[in-house]
């Protein structure tokens, strides 16, 4: 193959490319579709490593490699603040940390790579309807900064789609602006749709949990030995579920069963010889003292012996991590171990991300449609809420 035939190939797969490109962003379904497209997809025809789009509003719609952007993370926040200090450019615009103000060119090299390409998303009208941020480790050349305004003029022509209004919304509007009886009937109409409770809704994660559990903790500082359960196994009220290693608890009962037989044995040597010796009495007290004290220790030595098996308070079921990492691990004394739940008492516990925030009260009614099961909701009243956001195991504030 020659160099000529090769790099008309070359032509011919970018121009099929970037057809292939436009014909998605056309067939995008919604704002977010068009945006995961944008930021991911752009790839196929530049190099790049990181991506966001932002709206005409500048509310940032999609990160390249995420499915959603939390707009609360220390990155949106700060990505945001980059947003606003380069306005709205007319032409693609590569800039680098050097083009930031100071507290933002001071935190660029913890987020982005060191060469950033701006491309305004202009829309039919001429309105800018966006941005589009590119970054990269290489700077970028004029034929890649041409590429990338087209994209972005097509990315824009395609979100430009859904944010026109209908002609019929404004026709109507008009109508209604012109006629008095039929604005008083608008304004009476709302009236009574204000009246009425309207249904909020919003997406957020939810975890099925056990409502009010009860916690098995650990009743000594020791070395779990043995599991007899498996997690999610069914166990019934005295059934065992754990030991710990009982070498050392072995030792110490071993060790308060022989003192106790000594000063037992002391004791019985002193009585008899009290019998026929006054000045041996005084030292009965002493002993019988001395018996009562290795008593003592005996018992407690045997009771901690027995807590090293640890058996069931209750039925229910039995949640807790896998096995493998509390064997041969060290617990202190009330450390919890397990939870055994009733299956019949379950509740959730919904995640609501910061920017979709909803105000309930204890006692509010709630319908919970699963992802897996949108067909059959799951009803429930709403029983506590947390006072402050936090951070979720998945890293969102909620």
């Amino acid at each position: 193959m020659t160099m000529e035939s090769r790099e008309l190939e070359a032509q011919v797969l970018g121009l099929s490319r970037l057809v292939g490109f436009a014909g998605r962003c056309r067939a995008a379904a919604s704002p977010e579709e068009l945006a995961f497209i944008a930021v991911n997809e752009t790839r196929q025809l530049l190099d790049y490593q990181q991506a966001a789009l932002w709206d005409s509003g500048r509310k940032l719609l999609a990160l390249s490699g995420l499915p959603t952007a939390e707009p609360n993370t220390p990155f949106v926040l700060w990505l945001n603040a980059l947003r606003r200090s380069q306005g709205q450019p007319e032409a693609p615009l590569a800039i680098t940390a050097a083009d930031c103000p100071a507290e933002i060119a001071r935190e660029w090299g913890e987020w982005l790579p060191p060469h950033a390409l701006c491309c305004p998303l202009a829309s039919p009208g001429r309105q800018a309807s966006g941005l589009l941020l590119l970054v990269r480790d290489q700077p970028w050349t004029e034929h890649e900064i041409h590429l990338a305004g087209e994209l972005a003029a097509t990315i824009g022509h395609a979100l430009a789609f859904f944010l026109r209004q209908p002609a019929w919304p404004m026709r109507l509007a008009r109508g209604f602006s012109r006629s008095l009886v039929a604005r008083l009937a608008l304004l009476a109409l709302v009236g009574v749709l204000l009246m009425l409770p309207f249904p909020v809704s919003v997406m957020a994660p939810a975890e099925v949990v056990p409502r009010d559990p009860f916690l098995v903790r650990a009743p000594l500082d020791g070395v779990i030995d043995q599991f007899h359960i498996r997690p999610n196994d069914q166990v019934v009220d005295g059934q065992l579920l754990f030991e710990f290693n009982r070498t050392n608890l072995q030792t110490r009962l071993d060790l308060a069963s022989k003192s106790y037989d000594v000063a037992l044995e002391e004791y019985r040597q002193t009585s008899q010889r009290a019998v026929g010796e006054d000045r041996i009495r005084v030292e009965m007290k002493p002993r019988k003292g001395a018996v009562a004290e290795r008593a003592a220790e005996l018992a407690f030595a045997r009771e901690m012996f027995e807590r090293a098996t640890v058996k069931a308070p209750r039925g229910g079921i039995a949640v807790f991590d896998d096995i493998n990492d509390w064997l041969g691990r060290g617990v202190t004394v009330g450390e919890k171990i397990l939870q055994i739940a009733d299956p019949a008492k379950v509740e959730l516990l919904i995640y609501l991300p910061m920017e979709s925030a909803l105000e309930l009260a204890p006692g509010a009614r709630v319908i919970f449609y699963l992802n897996t099961d949108p067909q059959h909701p799951r009803e429930g009243v709403v029983r506590t809420i947390s006072y402050r956001a936090g951070t979720t195991p998945a890293g969102i504030i909620a």
